[in-house]
This record gives structure tokens, sequence and C-alpha cells, in this order.
């Protein structure tokens, strides 16, 4: 669990070493095993932006926290990935241990589904969690639950954002995921911006490029319960529903999918 988020992931083995493929360990080891795994896969949208961000502003994958919040000096067991997310695995077998969340606003435990204030707190340790923190304000995109080949797991995506007010703001770009064809142009990108407001959260959109086409996009609100939300003027409907991360699943504001259609005039279409 302290890696899966890493760029690189794999169990590291040798010839004549004992067996460490997942299935060689206990029926529950597997089961936690599984669900990083798959969780990981998940965030592979948010992890392939954070590499199309390292090639083109040499901004690295992980992060200690003074990248970010200047100051943070000192914390060597816990780091962030990307802007949004931060992660403080155990590497000790400890009952707990402590972390610190920088900044003045409060982060989200995806652990619990609590909004926690900026500090430092006391974890504690349960063998099918790991905590793992959104700041306030955050959009992270990741792929839908079904197994799909890279092109349609970049293009068909969900965009999960955690927020108590603090606007939030992400690019996302996405192409084939597989050759260098975004080189010569095929990659489209997206700026998504969100607000709280009293209404409901307000979701806008521009088009940067359109090189790969449109995009399927379902929204989720974590923080408070709402009802609707408006996406770029229009009023949306929104449905109560539930995604684990690390810990137990926890309760969000779904919409249903949207698709962005872009036409060759430089204007972009949504439909349901």
């Amino acid at each position: 669990k302290c890696c899966f988020l890493f760029p690189f992931m794999r169990n590291h083995s040798m010839f004549g070493s004992r067996a460490q493929e997942p299935w060689a360990f206990s029926p529950r080891a597997l089961h936690i095993i599984r669900h990083y795994i798959r969780l990981r896969y998940r965030l592979l949208p948010y992890l392939y932006n954070l590499f199309m961000d390292q090639e083109e502003l040499g901004d690295p994958i992980l992060r200690p926290l003074l990248y970010h919040y200047p100051g943070q000096k000192g914390l060597d067991d816990q780091f962030m990935i990307g802007p949004d997310l931060m992660h403080a695995p155990f590497l000790a077998e400890t009952p707990s241990r402590k972390v610190h969340l920088p900044g003045r606003r409060p982060w989200f435990e995806l652990c619990s589904g609590e909004w926690i204030p900026s500090g430092t707190v006391e974890v504690h340790r349960k063998s099918m969690e790991s905590p793992l923190f959104a700041r306030d304000g955050a959009i992270v995109v990741a792929s839908t639950a079904n197994r799909q080949l890279p092109s349609a797991n970049l293009a068909n995506v969900e965009v999960h954002v955690f927020s108590q007010g603090c606007p939030g703001e992400v690019v996302y770009r996405w192409d084939d995921g597989e050759s260098f064809d975004y080189m010569g142009g095929k990659r489209s990108s997206l700026r998504i911006k969100v607000k709280m407001e009293a209404q409901g959260p307000t979701v806008d959109w521009e088009i940067l490029e359109r090189g790969f086409g449109g995009l399927r996009v379902q929204f989720f609100f974590y923080g408070r319960p709402e009802k609707s939300f408006i996406f770029k003027g229009t009023v949306l409907p929104l449905e109560p529903a539930r995604r684990r991360w690390t810990g137990k699943e926890l309760r969000c504001s779904a919409s249903d999918s949207i698709t962005l259609c872009f036409d060759s005039a430089g204007e972009g279409d949504a439909s349901d």
C-alpha cells in the first residue's frame, strides 16, 4: 500500500527468493493487494497527466510537501502525488502514526470521508486502509471502473471534486495512451473550473486542444450533499452515490455521464 501511487510499482524479486506474487499470500492479503492495484489503474488519468507535466514542465510525479507548501521541511514519510493528493503510508508495524496536513485549508481524508483541519493529526493503522488525503479544492480525474483499453480509459472519465468552498481548476489532457502520436497533435485537452456556490457547484469548461476528439465525463462532488449543479450554464441533477478509495465507501453526489463533443467549428457541445 505504500507504493501503489509510485511512478514505478512492482514487488521486486529474483530467482531463488521466496514467492512474492499477490496470490502467494493469504486470501485477505490478496484481497487488499487486488484493491490497491485496481485503485492505481482507476487513477491512471490523474497519473498520466502528471507524467505529461513532467515531460513539459519538469514537475516530478512524487513531491515533498515543501514543493507546494514552502517551509514544510523534515517530513520524509509523507508526500504529494501531484498538486492534489497526499499519501502518508505506514512504513512500520505501529498502531498509529502522525500526519501533518499543511496549509490553512482543511483536507479530505479518503479513508473516512471526513474533512480534517490543517495541522498535525494521528491516524490509526487498519489493514485495509492507507492514509490518503485530498486538498480542499482538489479535482482528481479517474477512469471508470470498467477495464478498457488505455484510450477508452483516458476519454471516459470520472471527475472527483473535493471542496468545502475552495474553487478548483484542472487542465485534463487525453490521447491514445500508447503511441507518440500526441507529438503530432493527436491529443485533446480541456480546462475545467469548479466553484462552490450557495445554490450548488458551478462547473465551466474550455476546450484547449481537440486533436483526439471528445470526452465522456461524470462528476462526483464530496463535502456536502448536493441535489444539482450548474454545468456550463445549465442546471443538471445530482444523485446520491458511493465511491471507495482507501477505506470505507464514501458518500458523494454524482451526475449522469455527459458527452463533450468537439465540433470542427471550434465549439464544444455537451449531451447526456
